[in-house]
């Protein structure tokens, strides 16, 4: 969510800033927060690595001296000591989400702290800030290192490690870097769901990747994780959807070994595939790595313009062959998300049922969120969130809530003035997953009072924290911080922590080979078989309330 969410893990140095983007009113969610980092130090030259050249995984006993060679000399004493304090002054009197963060701050902030010296090279120094981020556990709680994150202004998305670069990628943010994207399955291994053409590897649709150099990649992220390497592109939220992210994490991460393991489809066998050609690897634009697929009948959005302010957040259609409205939603940074939902209610008031698609909603403006068109479905009126702040820069714990700057959403704007003439009685189901984040964990929340709507899919990411005083935290030699200092609560129960929460999804289902292989979302389908039996359902008598206030229960 955000008020100046943080959606955007940014990095705009490399980009142009979003036009509009604010520094205090966007509650933007979590996989592409790149669009606002400014880059200010170009890298020094890294040690040549050669086709002789063990991988990284394979030098384990020597990862703390190849962190310091690749990376080089840190930065005097005194700087790297005005970054660590700016950005943990900022967390100690404003971070917002230590409630059910179960962590001791001052140890957390001592341990890192005496590991600083003058001698800290600048990729330990790196992986000790963004180590120091990763506990906060909140996807608007960051830092960036500019002299490894950047960004490829052709196509909008960051650049990936280059194969021997100790760095650990947690969010992929497009499928370029393997050619493919992946998807989790209920053994932890990944289901390839989507190729670029000709792929190197011969990796396609159905194959499965059980990890590297012939270990599961299940064990490795957290081995690689614990060395406290650099972090790129790192987020937090509910134990389940940081599970699932770093198990999608392992299409990003094969420029830290020598082979790949892929079972291949149909015939079963498993092969170790050489990563060398995907050194090389150049793929045409951007291939998408949204973990769903096409549904026939309903326009796609583009996921990879999501933040551009000329994009089109809401798509709608009827699923082919059906009565049953179809709507897309995957941001909210300008009105057209508001204002596209509400024609879709309108366009399908007279269907068999409702779908909405919030997998790959990343947030956005606080301003534009599902409410006027909710109230088109729902026939009773309610308050929602309101936004709270640290009561005190001492107290951790103590929140109070507080008004919205100008510009922003929250408390009354938020309300959802219902009109019971225009209740939408037939099944709605909802469609949510990982990665559902900031002002989209809004949305969920917002759906979750539909009594008539049926939840599919994964729990969401849960971050519902924002920051909303962006600017009082400065680009300091190339390090891009930003931390959450305002989180969302429910409006009539607000001790209730929403924050990192195991979201509830009634029918609990992700993509499958078996679906994939033919062209089909297993989400999907569950949610339409789910429907088909509910189209006798009579429709409920006029003034008639079906349900009263949910607690987002």
């Amino acid at each position: 969510m955000k008020t100046s969410w943080i959606s955007l893990f940014v990095v705009a140095a490399l980009l142009p800033a979003i036009p509009g983007s604010p520094s205090v009113r966007a509650l933007v969610g979590g996989d592409s927060q790149w669009s606002r980092m400014r880059a200010t130090r170009s890298s020094a030259t890294p040690p040549a690595i050669t086709d002789g050249t063990p991988s990284f995984y394979k030098r384990k006993a020597e990862w703390k001296k190849v962190i310091d060679e690749y990376w080089g000399p840190g930065l005097p004493l005194a700087q790297k000591l005005q970054v660590f304090n700016t950005f943990a002054d900022f967390v100690q009197s404003k971070y917002v989400a230590f409630n059910g963060l179960g962590i001791s701050w001052d140890s957390l902030r001592s341990h890192y702290r005496n590991q600083i010296t003058d001698s800290t090279s600048h990729g330990r120094f790196s992986g000790i800030m963004t180590a120091l981020a990763y506990h906060l556990g909140e996807a608007h709680t960051v830092i960036f290192d500019s002299k490894y994150f950047k960004v490829d202004p052709t196509i909008n998305m960051p650049i990936y490690p280059a194969w021997g670069t100790p760095v650990l990628a947690m969010l992929g943010a497009s499928g370029n870097h393997l050619g493919a994207t992946v998807s989790p399955l209920p053994d932890s291994s990944l289901l390839v769901i989507r190729t670029t053409a000709n792929h190197p590897l011969g990796l396609a649709v159905g194959d499965v990747v059980l990890g590297y150099e012939g270990i599961p990649w299940k064990y490795l992220w957290k081995e690689l994780l614990a060395t406290e390497m650099p972090l790129f592109l790192p987020s937090g939220g509910s134990r389940s959807s940081v599970e699932h992210l770093w198990l999608t994490a392992g299409g990003v991460n094969w420029h830290l070994f020598d082979t790949i393991d892929v079972v291949k489809y149909p015939s079963g066998d498993t092969v170790h595939l050489p990563v060398d050609t995907l050194k090389t690897l150049k793929v045409p634009g951007v291939l998408c790595y949204k973990q769903s697929l096409d549904v026939p009948g309903v326009p796609e959005p583009d996921y990879m313009q999501i933040y551009s302010l000329n994009t089109r957040p809401v798509t709608y259609g009827k699923v082919q062959g059906t009565n049953i409205g179809y709507v897309h939603v995957t941001s909210h940074v300008n009105p057209a998300t508001r204002d596209e939902f509400i024609r879709a209610v309108d366009a399908f008031r007279n269907t068999d049922g409702m779908i909405i698609d919030i997998r790959h909603d990343f947030g956005g403006e606080t301003l534009y969120h599902l409410g006027q068109g909710l109230a088109r479905m729902m026939n009773f009126k309610t308050y929602t969130f309101d936004i709270y702040r640290r009561a005190s820069p001492s107290d951790f714990f103590a929140l109070v809530k507080f008004p919205p700057p100008p510009g922003s959403a929250g408390g009354n704007d938020w309300y959802i003035d219902a009109d019971p003439e225009t209740l939408y009685d037939r099944p709605v189901a909802v469609l949510v997953g990982p990665h559902c984040v900031s002002m989209g964990d809004v949305s969920a929340y917002m759906l979750k009072l539909l009594p008539n709507a049926r939840f599919f899919g994964k729990p969401i990411r849960a971050c519902m924290a924002a920051h909303w005083e962006k600017e009082l935290l400065p680009d300091l030699y190339g390090f891009d911080m930003e931390v959450s200092d305002a989180i969302a609560q429910d409006y009539h129960t607000p001790p209730r922590l929403l924050e990192r929460a195991e979201f509830p999804v009634d029918e609990e289902v992700w993509l499958t080979q078996a679906d994939v292989v033919k062209g089909e979302d297993t989400v999907v389908k569950r949610a339409l078989a789910w429907m088909w039996p509910m189209h006798t359902m009579l429709p409920c008598p006029p003034g008639f309330v079906i349900l009263a206030w949910t607690h987002f229960d």
